[in-house]
């Protein structure tokens, strides 16, 4: 009974209408750290293909974080003297992702009445803190200086840390730090080079 539920959880994990969730769960899990794939032996070649279980994880967190920004998306539009043109762009972005939010919905389905149970454990890694006594001992190690202390440099104000790139900058990202640009500024990462580049200069360099 165990593999005739595996073999159509694989079924439907690899059918064609399910093809852009499964790529969409892949994608989040790289970008997270996380391992969703597993090691098959294909006409004696070892190759790594997606588990039901790992996919169906993958893409239930991702919905979480997908309605969290399609929360902040209708509460920017909510907003009193927003303009038209803003609107009409947190608008679009709005209904980009409630489609990707339909498209992980139908694979989850699918996987779900096959019997596929979702790991509970599976999240992003944390960052690992750094312990007190390393800290102590890169404060011990710091050597003493007897010349006059220098004044302290003026801190970049938060407005000057998330300054955006510069029309010249964007023009020379790559793409991938292009998608990582307008996730980070809430916009549609999907798309080429040229529509990526075309939409950050049109958000941000339009005047």
């Amino acid at each position: 009974m165990a593999k005739r539920t595996s073999y159509a959880a694989h079924k439907v994990l690899h059918a064609k209408q399910h093809a852009d969730a499964k790529q969409a769960a892949e994608r989040w899990a790289s970008e997270k750290g996380l391992t969703i794939t597993e090691e098959v032996t294909v006409n004696y070649a070892k190759v790594q293909v997606p588990t039901p279980v790992g996919t169906l994880s993958a893409l239930i967190e991702q919905n979480e974080e997908l309605h969290e920004k399609a929360r902040s998306l209708l509460s920017d539009m909510a907003q009193e003297g927003i303009t038209t043109r803003t609107r009409g762009e947190r608008r679009r972005h709005y209904n980009q992702t409630m489609e990707r939010i339909s498209r992980n919905h139908l694979l989850i389905g699918a996987l779900l009445d096959k019997g596929v149970i979702p790991d509970m454990t599976f999240s992003p890694s944390k960052p690992a803190k750094a312990t007190k006594k390393a800290t102590k001992a890169k404060a011990k190690a710091k050597p003493k200086t007897t010349s006059k202390a220098k004044p302290k440099a003026r801190s970049k104000s938060k407005k000057e840390a998330q300054k955006f790139p510069t029309k010249t900058e964007i023009r020379e990202l790559k793409v991938g730090d292009l998608r990582k640009l307008c996730v980070i500024h809430n916009l549609s990462e999907e798309g080429n080079g040229a529509q990526l580049r075309n939409r950050l200069l049109d958000a941000f360099h339009s005047e």
